[in-house]
């Protein structure tokens, strides 16, 4: 770097270095002593991390350290580097500093300031910069000594920081939120479980009355039920273990299977009015090779939220294929979703219309549940929405298998009806007192001879004794398990149906249990209709 100095009247003495050599002894020191500091100066300019120049008033870089010059791409040890720095300011930035002495007289202290830059490839720098003004002898002539560091990574850090904080402080809002209304949808339905479970003991009800309370007992303790499910699916969800199992199914069968679970949906609300609309693809039916209880509760959910939120209309179900690809459709005439809240409604915790005056329950976990599991399959889900004339969601599942022939129809039982099975006797091994309570109530009308085992040793004990036509075993039992069980019953009865009736709910228990050898996976709580016809299927 070239030292100027200033004659008296202050101008600056151009092309003059600052030291002067002479004769005396005195003068050679100071010399020597100007070319330590020189040396030291340059030293200084050459190993600093930031970058340093010095650009001219035109805006030529006259020198620039190697710091300076990788900042933007450039080869730290080119000599012969001709860079204008207007051609490295963005097209902003150039508008807003077209002339830098202008600019200088017009902000005379530049520290710490931030202007957008480009790299040699194009790409857009955040450079903080600091700069002093070394004036020349005339008015246009002089140097700025500038020193500058690259804070782009810094910046976008920061921003993630920000971003991450406010989702934090979005998602703790959402919890207590979520925390709040759950704690609103576990009370409701408990309040009706235990307040009409009291008013049931009044000895002074009448028949109708305790028909009613019961219903209303029923209704709350499937809601409760449900939202523990969600619950648990959401802790899978949320520690990446959701499970899938896949096998092939009839899709028509499938969707004859599921009407009934509509038609409970319909009763929960109370919306028996409403025209449910099932379209399918003419008269053919499909082999699909995916896991149909995923499918089931997927639908479950997307046909729940339609008739819970439609008030007069319809709910329309169907599918299309594609290729591979089934693409089912749930569409309702609804409210519809208004267009700031389409993009949130899959997000946990989130529901639309997320007030304390809002006319529908729910925990807000059912859609994000449902968008990982269509995600676990390999399928997207979309959602098309119109305010106030409906709503429409669409899914795609693939594994569509062409070459597997399709099974025989089941024999499903009507409402109402009980299957004749007095020739027939079920071993029910199960070592709660009121859960066998509640089995022998469901199949004593049936005329069915029940063996009861209240431990694994007895199950083997009764069937090599007696013989029975099917067991319903529970997996949790004193002595041996229901797992042990079925092995050593399978050696005294090669082949007997067996029911698997547990507690253990979650996907990955179900794939056990049919591993180990088990028909049926049933899990508790057991409805009546599910259990007889799935008997009925083995007995009849």
């Amino acid at each position: 770097m070239t030292f100027f100095r200033h004659n008296k009247n202050g101008n600056t003495l151009k092309n003059k270095k600052f030291f002067r050599f002479g004769k005396n002894r005195n003068q050679n020191h100071k010399v020597k002593s100007l070319n330590n500091q020189e040396y030291l100066f340059r030293v200084a300019f050459e190993s600093s991390l930031n970058g340093i120049a010095v650009i001219d008033y035109e805006g030529n870089i006259m020198e620039c350290n190697p710091a300076g010059l990788e900042i933007f791409g450039f080869d730290a040890t080119s000599k012969d580097l001709h860079i204008n720095i207007f051609d490295l300011m963005t097209d902003d930035t150039r508008s807003d500093v077209s002339n830098l002495l202008d600019y200088y007289e017009k902000y005379p202290i530049l520290k710490n300031e931030i202007f957008e830059m480009k790299h040699k490839d194009g790409r857009v720098l955040q450079i903080e910069v600091s700069s002093t003004h070394v004036p020349g002898p005339e008015r246009s002539e002089g140097y700025f000594v500038t020193t500058f560091r690259d804070i782009t990574k810094n910046l976008e850090q920061e921003r993630k920081l920000k971003e991450a904080l406010k989702k934090a402080e979005e998602s703790d809002h959402l919890k207590m939120a979520f925390l709040t209304n759950m704690s609103h949808e576990i009370r409701t339905p408990m309040n009706a479980i235990v307040g009409f479970s009291d008013m049931l003991s009044n000895p002074e009800l009448s028949q109708a009355e305790k028909k009613e309370y019961i219903r209303y007992i029923k209704e709350s303790s499937e809601t409760l039920l449900h939202l523990i499910n969600d619950i648990l699916d959401l802790s899978k969800i949320e520690s990446g273990q959701v499970n899938i199992y896949k096998e092939p199914f009839s899709l028509n069968e499938f969707i004859l299977d599921f009407q009934p679970y509509i038609k409970e949906i319909q009763n929960k609300y109370r919306k028996d009015y409403l025209k449910i609309k099932f379209i399918t693809p003419g008269n053919q039916d499909i082999i699909l090779n995916s896991d149909k209880m995923r499918i089931r509760q997927i639908l479950s959910n997307l046909i729940g939220n339609a008739i819970k939120f439609t008030e007069e209309g319809f709910v329309e179900v169907g599918y299309s294929v594609d290729n591979d690809i089934i693409s089912f459709y749930v569409k309702d005439t609804g409210p519809g979703i208004p267009k700031e809240e389409v993009g949130t409604i899959f997000e946990r915790f989130r529901q639309v219309e997320n007030t304390l005056t809002r006319k529908y329950g729910g925990a807000g976990l059912g859609l994000a549940i449902t968008k990982n599991l269509v995600k676990h399959l390999g399928g997207t889900i979309s959602v098309n929405s119109v305010v106030g004339k409906g709503t429409t969601f669409n899914f795609t599942i693939p594994g569509i298998e062409n070459t597997f022939e399709i099974s025989g129809k089941k024999r499903n039982l009507k409402t109402g009806k009980y299957p004749d099975w007095h020739d027939k006797t079920v071993l029910i091994a199960e070592d709660e007192s009121s859960n066998y309570d509640f089995l022998e109530t469901v199949l004593k009308k049936t005329g069915i001879n029940i063996l009861l085992a209240k431990n694994g040793r007895e199950a083997i004990q009764l069937c090599s004794q007696y013989k029975p036509d099917i067991l319903l075993l529970d997996i949790r039992m004193p002595e041996i398990d229901g797992f042990s069980s079925l092995k050593e019953i399978r050696k005294i009865i090669p082949g007997i149906p067996a029911i698997v009736q547990t507690a253990y709910a979650m996907a990955d228990e179900r794939q056990k249990c049919l591993d180990a050898g088990f028909d049926v996976y049933l899990a508790k709580p057991i409805k009546p209709s599910i259990l007889l016809n799935k008997m009925n299927e083995y007995l009849s």
